[in-house]
């Protein structure tokens, strides 16, 4: 199917269903966990991919909105 376009219908723990184009709500796909704190919410625009197995995984938001960037290390 190919990745795919759609907005966040409901939002369960680090799971997110979403409205296809066509109106139809993928089962729970997996939220990457650096948009976990806030950034995936309800008519959220994504872009996601679904498996024939109807597992997937949300890729990102469509308007590329991420986290701030925090540098990691010793200081």
């Amino acid at each position: 199917m190919g990745v795919q376009k759609g907005k966040i219908s409901s939002v369960e723990g680090e799971k997110a269903r979403v409205v296809a184009p066509d109106g139809t709500v993928t089962m729970p796909l997996t939220i990457p966990q650096s948009l976990r704190d806030g950034l995936i919410q309800k008519d959220v625009q994504v872009l996601y991919v679904v498996f024939p197995d109807y597992t997937g995984a949300i890729l990102m938001r469509a308007d590329g909105e991420e986290p701030e960037y925090e540098p990691k290390g010793d200081g």
